[in-house]
């Protein structure tokens, strides 16, 4: 999985939410991997994809939920779009 964070503050948002999650000891390492772009989701989502990766888990830095609809368009615009069997998270 990844953690995202999407939106006119994203990098900001994002080095709060690891920075208070993970602390400064671990930092750097979990902020690496952390999107902020729709070109970081692109080329992210590409190289797992190619190594053969079927699901990846995307992980919310915020609780907004501004964050599904920022999601949904980038992935739309870096080239993954909603699958059209898609299930529902619910089962229906």
């Amino acid at each position: 999985g990844r953690y995202f964070s999407l939106g006119d503050a994203a990098d900001s948002v994002a080095d709060e939410y690891i920075r208070h999650y993970y602390g400064e000891e671990y930092f750097a390492t979990a902020r690496a991997d952390t999107l902020t772009t729709t070109e970081q989701l692109r080329v992210e989502l590409g190289a797992l994809q190619a190594a053969g990766a079927t699901d990846v888990v995307l992980y919310p830095a915020s609780g907004g939920l501004e964050q599904v609809a920022l999601l949904a368009e980038a992935l739309q615009e870096a080239g993954f779009p909603p699958a059209q069997n898609a299930r529902r998270a619910h089962g229906s």
